[in-house]
């Protein structure tokens, strides 16, 4: 079985220019002690107690019965009075023990806590660890019992000796995690020992409150400090970077329902006003998940407390009625009768609490699955640091990327400003562990490699067009594409409800738009030589049924449109559904329409669609449409119609005389739900179809398990490739003539582009791919092919700058040019990896591709794999310039887009239509052959670049 292969003698590459002066990162040198420092990690459970009148459900394994506490006295309470503390309490708790608690003197110096569940301490007092009791004081008694249990359980030791090994490539990955985690434990406490600057943080980065930024519709934007240790060559390095964070604005609950509709009325909180559609589905998409709590100014919030209940709930819905009708059934204990109350009047009899706003709607909780809450709005406050986890309005992203944006010289400079208010040099952590950080950022070695050279189509006289990028960009300019698509059939249509007289797309737009459209299209060399149908009056309740429609009527159509046109050739075949495209304008955004489209385009009817919105269309002053978006437009759809914008060289995909190597490419992805949803997670994986061309690929897709990052079903979805990749070389051969003799014709080579893989999850995913691909050779009596397997990681922060006496583009203030590759001194000490800048920056600061090669059984020299790295950013169908990670990467996360899309229109958009069964996290094997049958693209479609 394949193991990952390390770094071992890998030599930095020679191939391009050396950059003067070298680059600039955002990297800062830990100078270890020159003693051995010894620590040890405990694992951190800690449990609530509460009084015996007050019982909690049992939780997994909590407090156990007759545990011996320190000072000798034992803990005989029922277990059912116990429940894990609430995580918004680990760090409280354990900084109580450590500093203020009866064990502080057991602590000195305190031991670094990772927030979760490990506690690092220096020459560790407390030898395997205890269970230590506390009693809860008064400032942090909120929502949890009066005592509570932690329990500190030895799990292993950390040396200097270990953390050198690390540094020089001799331990192994677990080692490494471990040094790089109870390091970065140490450098996180920092910055909470002197100051309070930093109050909202999370894993792995600290936020100021000061000056945040409002997105509306109840969102703050705040800005801080990435931080996280890495080691590297001979070193451990601090990796700090600009970031940012969207929360919740913390307040009165009532105040945030008015800000994400838009509104400062109570009144526009009435069942009344919010009936409208739009306005029920912003205030419950607003709204859905938000933890919120009684207000402290509420009396309700002191008896809540009192009674040890929790504090915090998590919004599910919202009422469609007001309190003062919205009601229940109500056991009243004083008349031991059960009576149906109002909302309101049940606050009024329970709580003599008169609510000001009876008539605006409530908001509902899950307090069980069987078990629903109902509360006033005006009771309750959202809780602050929240952290908003889903994907923000266009507006909303437009104001954060205008906040957030930095060029690479200022990036830096705010980085070594922010190193002073982190205080590391204060810290007692680091000073015990006889760290220290250098505050100069390090400057490795880099080189500039050369850009291939590109292929287009030919010019008048018949020549090749071949040119070279200009520091990652290029045009079409004059330039036929290298493979024209054919279309034989086409139409414009209006995807949009008519509304005279304001039509939002009269007949001169629609015109004029295909009139420009078809001539991009010429002149970049497609075959379409019919003029667009123009099609308005669309019923969108039904969407297919009008698509289906409108491509009969155009299958039609084209024979009368040949016979009437003698230039055109009549001798061509009939009109096949390959060679038909739609092209439908719609209002943005407008995700339902786009749903129905795509449904039926690459699932139901095969036919290509483009997408364009409708504000592109054209200029109502001068009625032109701008040449820029046609070109974009027409690059997509030359790929959706079987065609090639350009196509570059590369000896690993040789021309087939003499029966060259055969080499495949696999760029692989899985792509996971927001954190706050129970949908399943979606595996692409997509393939060049002909083995000696990088310039054209198919996908395949698989819905999965959630947050599952291993393709569960690899083997099938590489049987599914091999069998297009081997019918693409019959077919070619058959072309070229050549005789095939054997029975199979697999590739040589398989070169695996493997995107959004930790490095703690390097193992687990290589080896269960790695064993699924032997398998599925094995299963057909073929021995494996040779194979290379790359994690390109695009998720990290390191960032390179221009040195100030070094080379840099003179235009980005401090960016460098695309081709940037550094492969010595950062890199890391066990994996053979390297950074590669392919992309130049339309904003901001370039962000590299970090390529980690953890298997290379076709022994690529690194000359050649950064080569081919950099030849295939440029191979991204949808652009004129370099993308920052490999064509083959970016296609499968665009097929995994696609896939959900597909998912959502076909009714498993909401999490109650994607749970199997009892457990939500897991669905069944029923569930999930239902939906990847739901989201199988049609055969026409599935060898074309749909995705794009």
């Amino acid at each position: 079985m394949a193991q990952i292969v390390y770094r071992g003698n890998t030599k930095p590459g020679r191939a391009g220019v050396a950059v003067r002066g070298g680059v600039q990162t955002n990297l800062f040198r830990l100078s270890l002690p020159s003693t051995n420092v010894v620590f040890s990690q405990y694992d951190v459970r800690e449990y609530q107690h509460y009084p015996p009148f007050f019982s909690f459900p049992h939780h997994g394994p909590i407090h156990r019965t007759g545990i011996q506490l320190p000072g000798g006295r034992t803990n005989k309470a029922n277990e059912n009075n116990s429940k894990p503390v609430p995580k918004r309490f680990f760090k409280p708790v354990i900084d109580y023990l450590q500093k203020r608690s009866q064990y502080a003197h057991l602590f000195n110096p305190p031991g670094a806590y990772d927030g979760v569940a490990s506690l690092y301490i220096p020459n560790s007092r407390i030898g395997q660890g205890a269970p230590f009791e506390l009693n809860i004081p008064r400032d942090m008694h909120e929502g949890v019992g009066d005592t509570i249990i932690v329990h500190l359980t030895f799990v292993d030791t950390i040396d200097s000796g270990l953390v050198s090994a690390v540094m020089k490539g001799r331990s192994n990955p677990d080692g490494s995690l471990k040094v790089v985690n109870a390091i970065n434990a140490l450098v996180r406490m920092a910055p909470h020992e002197q100051t309070n600057e930093f109050p909202l943080t999370t894993k792995r980065a600290f936020f100021s409150e000061r000056s945040p930024h409002d997105l509306k519709n109840g969102l703050l934007l705040f800005t801080g400090i990435h931080s996280s240790v890495r080691p590297v060559l001979g070193s451990l390095v601090l990796n700090l970077d600009t970031t940012s964070i969207v929360t919740y604005r913390p307040g009165p609950l009532l105040g945030f329902c008015l800000d994400v509709l838009g509104k400062q009325n109570v009144r526009d909180m009435t069942p009344q006003s919010i009936r409208n559609a739009k306005k029920l589905m912003d205030l419950r998409k607003g709204l859905r998940r938000v933890k919120v709590c009684y207000s402290r100014a509420h009396p309700l919030y002191h008896q809540q407390m009192t009674a040890g209940m929790p504090k915090h709930y998590s919004i599910a819905d919202i009422t469609l009625q007001g309190a003062n009708v919205e009601s229940f059934s109500y056991h009243n204990q004083q008349t031991d009768q059960v009576q149906h109350i109002s909302i309101r009047n049940y606050f009024l009899q329970r709580y003599n609490i008169e609510l000001r706003h009876p008539d605006i709607v409530c908001v509902r909780f899950k307090s069980r699955p069987d078990k629903e809450t109902i509360l006033p709005i005006e009771l309750l406050d959202v809780v602050p640091g929240q952290v908003f986890k889903s994907v923000l309005a266009p507006e909303a992203s437009a104001t954060m990327i205008s906040v957030t944006k930095r060029n690479p010289l200022d990036r830096l400079r705010e980085i070594t400003d922010r190193m002073k208010d982190l205080r590391y040099a204060e810290s007692t952590y680091l000073a015990a562990a006889g760290l220290q950080i250098n505050p100069g950022p390090e400057r490795p070695p880099a080189r500039m490699l050369a850009p291939p050279s590109l292929h287009f189509g030919t010019d008048r006289g018949g020549k090749h067009i071949t040119k070279e990028p200009i520091n990652g960009r290029w045009d079409f300019m004059n330039k036929p594409y290298h493979r024209p698509g054919v279309i034989r059939g086409w139409a414009i249509v209006a995807m949009v409800p008519p509304l005279p007289p304001n039509n939002l797309m009269p007949d001169w737009m629609l015109n004029e738009f295909g009139k420009g459209l078809h001539q991009t299209l010429l002149n970049r060399g497609l075959d379409v030589q019919i003029p667009p149908h123009i099609k308005t009056g669309i019923n969108l309740a039904n969407v297919a049924v009008e698509l289906n429609g409108l491509v009969d009527q155009i299958i039609r159509d084209n024979d009368k449109w040949a016979r009437a046109h003698k230039g055109y050739n009549g001798s061509e075949p009939a009109l096949s559904g390959s060679q038909v495209l739609l092209v439908c304008v719609v209002v943005f955004p407008n995700p339902t329409v786009r749903e129905a489209v795509k449904k039926w385009s690459d699932i139901d009817g095969g036919i290509a669609t483009q997408i364009v919105k409708q504000d592109k269309m054209a200029n109502q002053g001068n009625r032109k449409v701008d040449s820029q978006y046609l070109n974009n437009v027409a690059l997509k759809i030359n790929c959706k119609m079987g065609g090639s914008n350009s196509s570059i060289t590369n000896r690993w995909f040789s021309s087939p005389v003499d029966n060259p190597p055969r080499t495949m490419i696999l760029g692989i992805d899985v792509t996971h739900p927001a954190p706050d949803s129970e949908s399943p997670s979606i595996a692409a994986l997509v393939y060049n179809k002909s083995p000696f061309a990088l310039d054209d690929y198919a996908a395949t897709t698989r819905v999965q398990q959630k947050r599952v990052e291993t393709v569960q079903d690899f083997a099938g979805m590489a049987k599914e490739a091999l069998i297009q990749h081997e019918t693409a070389f019959r077919e070619l051969a058959k072309r070229r003539r050549i005789e095939l003799r054997d029975k199979f014709y697999p590739p040589h080579r398989i070169i695996i582009f493997r995107d959004g893989v930790s490095e703690g999850e390097f193992q687990p995913v290589f080896t269960a791919e790695m064993r699924a691909l032997n398998e599925l050779f094995r299963s057909v009596n073929l021995p494996l092919p040779k194979v290379t397997f790359i994690v390109v990681g695009k998720r990290h922060h390191i960032r390179f700058i221009a040195a100030p006496d070094g080379d840099r583009d003179q235009n980005d203030k401090g960016n460098l040019k695309s081709g940037l590759v550094v492969d010595d001194q950062i890199v890391h000490p066990l994996y053979r990896d390297f950074y590669l800048q392919s992309q130049r920056p339309l904003m901001g600061t370039s962000r590299s591709a970090h390529y980690t090669v953890l298997y290379d059984d076709n022994n690529i020299s690194q000359d050649e794999l950064q080569s081919l790295c950099f030849d295939l950013c440029h191979m991204y169908g949808r652009a004129t310039n370099a993308v920052s990670i490999p064509a083959p990467v970016y296609y499968a996360d665009l097929a995994c887009t696609r896939a959900r899309l597909h998912l959502s229109a076909s009714g498993f958009g909401s999490e109650a239509s994607v749970h199997g069964d009892e457990d939500a996290s897991t669905l069944t094997p029923q569930v999930l052959a239902q939906m990847n049958t739901k989201v199988a693209v049609h055969r026409r479609q599935k060898l074309r670049m749909y995705f794009v």
